[in-house]
């Protein structure tokens, strides 16, 4: 797994890129991810961060390893099961991620700036996480996105 900054811009680039080496238009790629034109050119150009769950189906329709998308791998192409985001499974594997990295919810709270109930809530399930924070806790937890998503072993 590579461990550098993932930034926006890294991830508004391959997505850009997903889209043009198939031949799509904007409006076109928005049709397949089911949302809005401008919503996706917003994150094409950087001005907005494109949720995970969008991530995910980019990388569930173009059959590309996520962790490539977001610059945690350079492998492009792997072997991974396409579903859509089941986020009591994602909590799940968060906190067994943060578990065998021997981390407490407050330590991996501490890591990314956030409070010890956040991580509780991501883990419940409670709430979405966001894209760069479910970014950091792949590489504090040594784990692929893949994996914390449920996509692979």
């Amino acid at each position: 797994m590579k461990n550098n900054i993932t930034n926006i811009n890294e991830i508004s680039n391959i997505i850009k890129q997903i889209r043009t080496r198939n031949d799509l238009s904007q409006q076109q790629m928005a049709k397949l991810l089911k949302c809005n034109r401008s919503t996706y050119s917003m994150w094409e150009i950087s001005k907005n961060i494109i949720p995970i769950s969008y991530l995910n189906r980019i990388s569930n329709i173009f059959n590309i390893n996520i962790d490539y998308i977001v610059g945690l791998s350079d492998k492009k192409d792997i072997n991974f099961n396409p579903k859509e985001i089941n986020y009591t499974i994602l909590g799940q594997n968060i906190k067994t991620a943060r578990l065998n990295s021997n981390l407490t919810q407050q330590k991996l709270a501490d890591k990314l700036n956030t409070t010890s109930s956040v991580i509780s809530d991501y883990e419940n399930g409670k709430i979405k996480i966001s894209t760069l924070f479910l970014i950091e806790i792949a590489k504090n937890t040594n784990k692929s996105l893949n994996w914390l998503l449920g996509k692979t072993k």
